[in-house]
């Protein structure tokens, strides 16, 4: 029998918690700088939300380390929640498809030779990683999604705007009235932009206005040569504090630590 491997849900109701909550997004395999950035900065304890926006696994050296990182992390009970990306999009729809297309080359160029087993199969626990997935998450003052919503298409055959999937891991040109989101803010990844980009609608979301909140920094292109333009602007991996009681929506960083 074939393995299904594709997250069952489009969200999942996420419980109060007595901690705090933060979300990142776009690790890309950077999974020392991840660590890095949970134990050492944000200082993670089981009462805190984590929630991961996406593109754990492409160009990084160690996305093996990040995902059994998390999957032991969740092991222990704390609580991380992962939604899908694009490019864990791409890598399950191939797999689906016809799993030998996926290359032993492809995966060495990704690092992710250890997600496959003899079989050419996704090994168990990574299947069970993925069927936890979700698209998008809505918490008491904010949605999270990976690249944002379609906020002016028009449903069609019974879609809506949290079922368009499409548009939640490509979308790119995310603006506009955040009507349809009761006009909560929006975190998400998936576009690179610079620190002060970030920390700009940071403090719009801060101030209770209506935000569009990226937080991709583009972590893992400092290692790729790419993004110059920017000129030291990018290359750090950061958390942003989500803690509804306190408004906090506080900016955490790193800079690239997986060379």
């Amino acid at each position: 029998m074939k393995q299904q491997v594709f997250p069952k849900q489009f969200t999942k109701e996420i419980p109060k918690n007595v901690g705090r909550r933060f979300a990142i997004s776009d690790i890309h395999g950077c999974g020392k700088t991840f660590i890095h950035l949970v134990e050492k900065i944000l200082k993670l304890t089981k009462d805190d939300q984590l929630f991961i926006v996406g593109d754990l696994i492409d160009r990084g050296k160690n996305p093996i380390l990040l995902i059994d990182y998390i999957i032991e992390k969740q092991k222990e009970d704390f609580q991380i929640f992962v939604l899908l990306g694009n490019h864990e999009q791409m890598l399950l729809e191939t797999y689906q498809k016809n799993r030998n297309q996926i290359s032993k080359k492809l995966l060495a160029y990704n690092y992710l030779e250890d997600l496959i087993n003899k079989d050419r199969e996704i090994k168990p626990k990574y299947v069970a990683f993925f069927n936890e997935m979700f698209f998008y998450i809505e918490l008491e003052n904010c949605f999270l999604v990976h690249a944002g919503f379609d906020i002016n298409y028009e449903p069609l055959n019974g879609e809506t705007l949290f079922t368009n999937a499409q548009a939640m891991l490509w979308v790119r040109k995310f603006k506009g009235n955040l009507y349809k989101t009761n006009q909560k803010p929006v975190v998400h990844g998936h576009v690179v932009h610079n620190l002060e980009q970030i920390k700009e609608n940071l403090e719009l979301a801060k101030e209770n206005k209506t935000a569009i909140v990226p937080i991709d920094n583009g972590c893992v292109y400092v290692s790729l040569g790419k993004y110059q333009k920017y000129k030291g602007e990018i290359g750090n991996l950061c958390a942003v504090e989500l803690t509804e009681k306190n408004n906090t929506w506080e900016l955490f960083y790193t800079p690239f630590r997986d060379k």
